[in-house]
């Protein structure tokens, strides 16, 4: 199932419900709400009942800026791990490139 959830930003900060979303909270209800073995399926009702936190837009304010400072360095160590992983690839080639061309 593919949700596409539309955020009020009037009402809440789209972090803010990101931030509740991947809450260990909010993993559980959706897990124990989920069904099938080989392919996991959520339905509505069970994402309907989950219960976001009624929060003053300071405080929501103040979890999506944190919430927002953590995705980018997540995405700094994505960047990170495919640079590391792309230099493990070519360790062999960078450092002894002869044993590749086949000459000893």
């Amino acid at each position: 199932n593919l949700f596409v959830i539309s955020v009020n930003k009037k009402l809440a900060d789209p972090y803010f419900i990101k931030a509740c979303l991947d809450s260990d909270y909010a993993q559980c209800h959706l897990q124990k709400s989920s069904v099938g073995s080989s392919v996991v399926t959520l339905n509505y009702k069970s994402l309907e009942n989950l219960l976001i936190p009624d929060m003053p837009r300071e405080r929501q304010k103040e979890i999506a800026k944190a919430c927002r400072a953590y995705a980018k360095s997540v995405a700094e160590f994505r960047e990170k791990l495919a640079c590391a992983k792309k230099s493990l690839r070519n360790v062999l080639s960078e450092i002894a490139p002869e044993c590749i061309n086949g000459s000893n």
